[in-house]
């Protein structure tokens, strides 16, 4: 498909599926967790530097972050901008390895929950990792 476009209800850029959340509808047999968990790992799989597929411990921790009340959009934040600190990492440093787990971002989301990103800079980070990767 070109860039900026995809499956209906998608959008793409060059490399990198931007993260949106599946409308209800879509799944009406699923429970809201099971929606959240979902979406979650959907947001997982297409954060570069992640491993496929998710793992179980992803969907453990998935399912917790549901229990505790955390906002998709606080676990999406955080995929972005863990992202896009990996990505502006200096080209002289050695290689991180791929990402396994959602446990890597788990610090990030507890910082998010106490200090949550402003809406413009979730949008400059998407713009940032398109860039980049």
């Amino acid at each position: 498909n070109p860039a900026g476009t995809s499956s209906p209800g998608r959008k793409t850029l060059p490399g990198i599926l931007l993260p949106r959340f599946s409308p209800p509808e879509r799944f009406p047999a699923m429970t809201p967790k099971q929606l959240y968990i979902q979406q979650i790992l959907q947001w997982y799989r297409l954060t570069p530097q992640t491993s496929l597929p998710s793992s179980r411990s992803s969907r453990r921790l998935a399912a917790l972050l549901f229990d505790r009340g955390v906002p998709a959009q606080t676990v999406q934040s955080a995929l972005l901008l863990v992202s896009a600190r990996r990505l502006t990492r200096p080209s002289e440093a050695p290689p991180l390895p791929v990402i396994r787990t959602l446990y890597y971002f788990l610090p990030v989301i507890e910082e998010l929950l106490i200090q949550p990103l402003d809406p413009s800079y979730i949008l400059y980070l998407r713009d940032k990792i398109h860039h980049l990767s």
